[in-house]
């Protein structure tokens, strides 16, 4: 039996076109909830602090460790939603934090990181909740 995207919560879509093997079958990062749901925080955190290809505290502080050029991450899962979370990571120039210029100087992440990562930050920024 075929299994059926539609009969998959949306935190297994992912998996789903992993499993597939066609990177032609991902569709728009933006339709639907595949890239915003599921991921693991732990995996994320290792991403935002340890990756070399993010390099994410290279400009934003989270606690005390980061850069200062770009804004802090201590309560941004406080801030924007899941959507604005992904709009973030994969359109920086989007919206600009207050203080922070007319553009982002932040590239993409994708391209950077692969579909997976990017899920695990996401899930990973949702924790950074104010206090």
């Amino acid at each position: 039996q075929i299994l059926d995207l539609e009969d998959l919560a949306p935190e297994l879509h992912l998996e789903y076109w992993e499993v597939a093997g066609d990177p032609i079958a991902f569709p728009d990062p933006f339709d639907g909830e595949w890239l915003v749901m599921g991921g693991s925080p732990e995996q994320g955190r290792q991403v935002v602090f340890e990756h070399s290809a993010s390099q994410c505290l290279r400009c934003h502080t989270i606690g005390d460790q980061g850069g200062i050029s770009g804004p802090p991450l201590d309560a941004v899962g406080s801030t924007l939603d899941d959507r604005e979370l992904l709009e973030a990571l994969l359109i920086p120039s989007r919206r600009i934090a207050e203080g922070f210029g007319a553009y982002s100087a932040m590239p993409s992440t994708e391209g950077l990181l692969g579909y997976r990562e990017i899920r695990d930050v996401i899930a990973y920024l949702k924790t950074l909740q104010a206090e």
